[in-house]
């Protein structure tokens, strides 16, 4: 049916009316880019759309239509954020503010830029503003990935079913529309089989894109996995060198600066430390933590922050365990509430407790972690 419509505005291009026209020229143009985008001819629609860009006689109306096709074929096909975004400012709010197919399209982009905070609450915004269901299940399907990304974890099953009610819905749709179409031209019998036929090849295509889709994800996670180790690598080296430069301070007869060294080594330590299972722990209430969970975190403390600690340990000796602790989850901004359940005792304890490591550490150790 594409196929036919490009054919048709391409007949209708070659009339009178587009011959001495030039406005209908970009009517034409501009629909028969929307067909080859439809069809994956970006280079044709493209070309077409451009034409319809320079066309000065089209109406305004046209011409915003353009951009945002060129917006969604600059990102979604040639993934070019860039030319994307300088298409979305020609369009500005001709279409309002929030109009949800451009919103659904701004989010995407957001997205890719690493910005899923802006990105989930635009996706929202086009929800409640758009009536279009290609655009609501789009914008379903991106909130279900970016729901985790931004602690929204507990929406994601609600999202997933909504994007699958929508996606059942549009199925369902297109199915009625072909099955109508065929009962009016009376060809039912004929459209079965080839509604066999479509199926078979709908289920090889699954298949396929189950194949492709699975490949992409164990890619993408193998890409992930192996930055994260990278970056995991070169903390560990930067813990290496505050390590060799502290031992050198200590060796030479010029004193250097140790603050400037201490605080590489502690935010060093702080790196290691949220690159752990137990990080996101410390994003949950401590009231709501199990035992081993709380053990777990403390394992992870003392894993990441030894270093330091040493160093600690080193310059006083009188500072304890519990006190080294106390000091590491308060570099790590945790509340006074927080570190009171997570080191079981009270605040007003903690405040004595903070009095006594004063009196212990030499000050510019104190202020390190207070």
């Amino acid at each position: 049916m594409e196929d036919s419509a490009f054919v048709a505005f391409n007949r209708y291009r070659q009339t009178d009316a587009c011959n001495t026209d030039s406005a209908n020229i970009g009517y034409a143009d501009y629909y028969m880019g929307s067909v080859a985008l439809y069809n994956g001819k970006d280079e044709v629609a493209d070309s077409l759309f451009r034409c319809v860009e320079q066309n000065t006689t089209c109406s305004s109306y046209i011409h915003h239509l353009t951009y945002f096709q060129l917006a969604k074929l600059y990102y979604y096909h040639k993934h070019d954020i860039a030319g994307a975004v300088a298409y979305l400012d020609k369009l500005g709010d001709y279409f309002g503010p929030e109009n949800g197919a451009v919103l659904s399209l701004k989010a995407d982009i957001l997205a890719d830029q690493q910005q899923p905070a802006l990105a989930y609450e635009l996706h929202k915004k086009a929800i409640r503003n758009s009536s279009d269901i290609y655009t609501l299940c789009s914008s379903y399907e991106e909130l279900a990935s970016l729901a985790p990304l931004v602690n929204k974890g507990d929406s994601t099953r609600f999202f997933i079913h909504e994007y699958k009610v929508l996606l059942d819905t549009i199925f369902s749709r297109s199915q009625k529309e072909k099955i109508a179409e065929i009962k009016d031209k009376h060809i039912v019998e004929i459209h079965d089989q080839q509604m066999k036929a479509r199926h078979a090849r709908f289920m090889l295509w699954m298949g396929i894109g189950a194949v492709v889709l699975l490949s992409g994800i164990t890619f993408a996670f193998l890409l992930i996995d192996r930055r994260r180790k990278k970056r995991y690598l070169q903390i560990v080296e930067e813990l290496r060198d505050t390590n060799v430069k502290v031992l050198q301070a200590q060796g030479d007869e010029t004193p250097a600066d140790m603050d400037a060294i201490y605080r590489s080594k502690l935010a060093a330590c702080q790196n290691l430390f949220r690159r752990t299972s137990s990080a996101r722990l410390l994003l949950m209430p401590p009231s709501s933590l199990t035992a081993d969970q709380k053990q777990a975190l403390i394992n992870d403390l003392t894993r990441s922050f030894v270093d330091i600690m040493l160093d600690v340990k080193n310059a006083s000796n009188a500072v304890n365990d519990q006190e080294l602790l106390y000091c590491i989850l308060s570099s790590l901004q945790c509340s006074t509430a927080q570190m009171a359940e997570l080191l079981n005792t009270t605040e007003s304890s903690l405040r004595k407790r903070k009095v006594r490591i004063k009196e212990k550490m030499a000050e510019s150790m104190f202020l390190l972690f207070f």
